[in-house]
């Protein structure tokens, strides 16, 4: 709480109540208290804000494979979810506040110059309360790809506000990638992105760019 004081000249200083006290030129001065200015944005500023705050929000249900996909970029400079924010934010259409939006195909989950895979186009959805992926091509012969490379896959379901990771599975040409969601998301529409993370010792822990793979509904 402020407090105000009674110095040796006969002159009060700080505050008490509505009113501060202060001292100019000898004379004692009193005012009332001001309070604290409310920031009004303008409109610009109000949309920039909600482009943050969108971002904010999807980089908290992605955080388990931007932990994998920003790793290595971030490292040393900033959190992976700040590094999402900043490399999604031009991906962010709308011109008020309240109609911000980002496409599900320009999210970008991972960065990195690893050398990536071919995801098969097809989402399997035919086993209940499972969404598989198809690699279709290892891309062995590339510089920079090693059987020792993890592949993973990142399941978002926009209308349950979530996302889940798969377990990682080896650069190998046929491998199959399991991601089992919870039953409240049956009848809801997922978005499916896929990365590689190196294995190999002179790219351990690096990312290729996230894919999106596509989307599908669950039955």
């Amino acid at each position: 709480m402020a407090k105000s004081f009674y110095n040796a000249f006969g002159r009060w200083h700080g505050s008490a109540g509505s009113k501060t006290f202060s001292v100019l030129f000898g004379n004692q001065v009193i005012k009332e208290r001001q309070g604290k200015r409310k920031f009004t944005p303008n409109e610009a500023q109000a949309v920039a804000q909600a482009r943050l705050t969108l971002l904010s929000q999807l980089a908290s249900i992605f955080d388990p494979a931007l932990q994998l996909g920003f790793a290595k970029r971030a490292q040393g400079r900033m959190f992976a979810a700040n590094l999402f924010v900043k490399m999604n934010y031009c991906n962010v259409t709308g011109t008020a506040p309240d109609n911000v939006s980002i496409d599900p195909s320009k999210i970008v989950c991972a960065d990195g110059n690893l050398t990536g895979v071919v995801f098969s186009s097809s989402i399997g959805t035919a086993t209940p309360g499972t969404v598989t992926v198809t690699v279709s091509d290892v891309m062995a012969d590339v510089y920079k790809s090693s059987p020792e490379d993890s592949i993973y896959v990142f399941v978002y379901c926009p209308d349950a506000q979530n996302g889940i990771l798969s377990a990682a599975a080896r650069r190998t040409d046929g491998a199959t990638l399991s991601v089992r969601y919870p039953n409240s998301w049956s009848g809801l529409e997922v978005h499916v992105y896929g990365f590689v993370i190196g294995g190999a010792r002179k790219t351990k822990g690096k990312a290729s760019d996230s894919e999106y793979i596509g989307h599908a509904e669950l039955g």
